[in-house]
C-alpha cells in the first residue's frame, strides 16, 4: 500500500459570495430557530427533574 496521493487540482480557496451567504443562513438558522427550540426543551425537562439525553421521551 503506497501514501503516494496525485497532486490536488489547482483553485481558488477563497469563499463565494453564494457561499458565504449560505453559511451565514445556516448560522442565522442555528442560532435563531434551532437553537431556541434546544434550549426550551432542555429548560423544559429541568423543570420535571429530567436532565438526561431523553428528558421529553416519556411524554
Amino acid at each position: 500500500m503506497s501514501r503516494y496521493r496525485p497532486p490536488r487540482q489547482r483553485g481558488s480557496r477563497y469563499i463565494t459570495p453564494e457561499g458565504e451567504r449560505a453559511l451565514r443562513e445556516e448560522l442565522r438558522q442555528l442560532w435563531k430557530v434551532e437553537r431556541p427550540q434546544v434550549t426550551q426543551t432542555v429548560h423544559e425537562a429541568a423543570k420535571n427533574g429530567d436532565r438526561s439525553e431523553n428528558g421529553d421521551a416519556g411524554q
